[in-house]
């Protein structure tokens, strides 16, 4: 995969910092090259990862509850849409019933 990035600079920068970049990436395989109208000069090129303080088991639990409350409550919405289409198509039926009579 390759991502590029155009961007002016001024020649003033001490660093540029590309963010986010997905959690599975690779670091040997990060390469960084520049190029302008004046000579670009890269004097290093660093992957640094920056952790949560947030314990991860924790906000996986909380978001698996929630997981498990949508679809507890999309069953509950499928089963009055069966209902209501039930209850439609037996209306339906006894109009055309009354109708035919």
């Amino acid at each position: 995969m390759t991502r590029q990035s155009v961007v002016s600079l001024t020649g003033q920068e001490v660093e540029l910092i590309l963010a986010p970049l997905p959690d599975t990436i690779e670091t040997e395989s990060i390469r960084v090259s520049g190029k302008g109208e004046i000579p670009v000069s890269l004097l290093e090129a660093k992957c640094d990862r920056l952790f949560s303080t947030e314990p991860v088991a924790a906000k996986v639990t909380e978001l698996t509850q929630q997981i498990e409350q949508l679809q507890a409550q999309w069953k509950y919405l499928q089963a009055q849409i069966d209902a209501l289409a039930l209850q439609s198509h037996f209306i339906q039926s006894l109009s055309e019933k009354t109708q035919a009579r």
